[in-house]
């Protein structure tokens, strides 16, 4: 469970990957109820433990383990991106639903042709690696 979004009274969040959902008082929605919210926190309760969640932050609820009917397989990700500009998404590991940072930089051209980004729309600069200075978008 990710809360994605934050305003008074009415958080934006997903759970074990589907969403967005927006929550108001009392609301429950797949197992997780909201007790309030303003513009920097939720109280939820999630199975039962109330939990205080900031934006970008996470709660594992425990996701079911995916059957071939209803594999993630080639099913589009979202991403978030924090306050620092780092972008996360949701990852299932054996039924468990984890907030994950993905490293953009350790992408390859390969990789994004692959994903269909075209990231040559980007600005081309040089940045400082550990295997020296590159090109990069």
């Amino acid at each position: 469970m990710n809360v994605v979004g934050l305003f008074s009274n009415k958080p934006i969040v997903m759970i074990n990957g589907k969403g967005p959902y927006s929550l108001t008082a009392g609301q429950t929605k797949q197992g997780v109820k909201l007790l309030s919210a303003n513009s920097s926190k939720a109280t939820l309760v999630i199975k039962g433990k109330r939990q205080v969640i900031g934006m970008s932050q996470a709660a594992s609820i425990g996701a079911s383990s995916p059957t071939a009917s209803d594999s993630s397989a080639n099913k589009p990700v979202n991403l978030y991106t924090d306050s620092a500009g780092h972008f996360f998404g949701s990852l299932s590991i054996n039924g468990t639903s984890l907030k994950c940072l993905v490293d953009t930089g350790a992408m390859n051209s390969g990789d994004v042709k692959y994903a269909r980004i075209n990231y040559k729309k980007g600005r081309k600069i040089r940045i400082s690696t550990a295997n020296g200075v590159v090109p990069a978008y």
